[in-house]
């Protein structure tokens, strides 16, 4: 069952992050989720820490767009912890990004960095709310005490039955969430992973959901 567990894991967070690492869909989804209609790809400067693992946490998807860097998860098992890895990660990309510009992080100048959101995408089978609001603070030992930092990731439900109005605006969340839908029924009937997954992605193709994304990946 572990391995059952991890391989489907793997397989929607490979997904996710070759959807949304593209430019085009993930200024699709940042019009989504902002109400706003940017349509200028090349703006988009994708920031995804490719190859990072600290203390096995890897980074879905992250970008810096309007002043703003977004990091986008997707969580097929609730995880609690997912305000500290973001934590981890904004921190990452942070001294990369002030590296890069050379800034002295010592010096009389403020610094400016780009703003953070962080926003976690839920499949998962366990029964969680439309949306709901994961901090930092919530991990803290000592409740009685205001601590000097909060970090709060927002976790919107993508299974089949809750935020509808949302995936219509993105085609590539729609067919993110219709994909791991089908395979999670194929796969509940029986085959394997990799059956359900060659299977739904066929349906996508036959139904023109992705179709050109997933014709482009089919072998």
């Amino acid at each position: 069952m572990a391995d059952k567990n991890k391989a489907n894991r793997e397989y929607k967070s490979s997904l996710f992050n070759c959807i949304f690492s593209q430019k085009e869909y993930a200024l699709q989804l940042y019009n989504a989720l902002n109400d706003s209609d940017y349509d200028n790809p090349e703006d988009v400067r994708i920031t995804t820490l490719e190859n990072v693992v600290f203390i096995n946490i890897y980074n879905d998807v992250s970008f810096m767009f309007n002043s703003t860097l977004q990091f986008y998860e997707h969580q097929s098992t609730f995880n609690p912890n997912i305000p500290l890895r973001n934590l981890f990660y904004l921190s990452n990309t942070y001294e990369k990004l002030i590296h890069k510009q050379e800034e002295d992080l010592y010096g009389s100048c403020l610094i400016q960095i780009p703003t953070p959101t962080c926003i976690v995408f839920y499949n998962g089978v366990q029964t969680k709310p439309a949306k709901m609001t994961l901090k930092l603070s919530d991990a803290y030992i000592n409740q009685e005490i205001e601590g000097s930092l909060e970090l709060t990731v927002q976790m919107i439900n993508i299974n089949s039955d809750y935020n509808q109005e949302l995936k219509n605006k993105s085609d590539a969340l729609y067919g993110y969430s219709l994909y791991i839908s089908k395979v999670r029924e194929y796969n509940g009937n029986g085959m394997s992973v990799k059956e359900a997954a060659i299977k739904a992605l066929d349906y996508c193709i036959d139904n023109d959901i992705l179709a050109d994304f997933f014709k482009e990946r089919r072998n």
